[in-house]
Parts: structure tokens; C-alpha cells; sequence
């Protein structure tokens, strides 16, 4: 239901670690509810895990509820997308 767009952390563009196609997976457990209650990166740029995580926890997804109607907890892994940070313009 909501995936917010993923800004590259202030770190890793002073090391241009966010280009085109940075990706990071992350674990992540959802309540019955549709909000991630915990989030583990499992790869990605060591300098974007962190802001990853924090990211897929603000994700949302539909409630969920087995066969009988019973809510559930879910999980699974989503890849987390940064974009290529714009470049900054030098003013000569």
C-alpha cells in the first residue's frame, strides 16, 4: 500500500555509494495489520543498510488473514531501490 521513495543517506553520497541500481534486500516481518515490525538488510552497500532498514519499516501492505479469517503475521524480503542522487551544481 505504501513503498516511500528511498533517499541516499548524506554518507554514502560523499562516497558516491548510491548510483543508478544500488539495491539492498531486507527481512522483513509485518503485523497483521500491514506494518513491517522488524526489518534486517541482508545485502547492499554497507554505508545504505542502515537507511534501508529504516525505510522498509515505513513500507505498509495490504492486512492479511489466513484461510479461517484468523489475522496473521507474514514475512518475506523486498528490495529496497535508490535512485541516482541528483549532482550538485558548482557555481563558478
Amino acid at each position: 500500500l505504501h513503498e516511500p521513495e528511498a533517499e541516499c543517506p548524506p554518507a554514502a553520497k560523499a562516497v558516491r555509494a548510491c548510483v543508478e541500481g544500488t539495491e539492498s534486500e531486507v527481512y522483513i516481518i509485518v503485523n497483521p495489520a500491514g506494518a513491517v515490525v522488524f526489518s534486517k538488510s541482508l545485502s547492499g552497500h554497507p554505508l545504505v543498510r542502515a537507511s534501508a532498514e529504516a525505510i522498509a519499516r515505513s513500507w505498509y501492505f495490504h492486512p492479511y488473514k489466513d484461510k479461517s479469517g484468523k489475522p496473521m503475521n507474514r514475512s518475506g524480503v523486498i528490495v529496497v531501490r535508490y535512485a541516482r542522487p541528483p549532482e550538485e551544481t558548482v557555481n563558478n
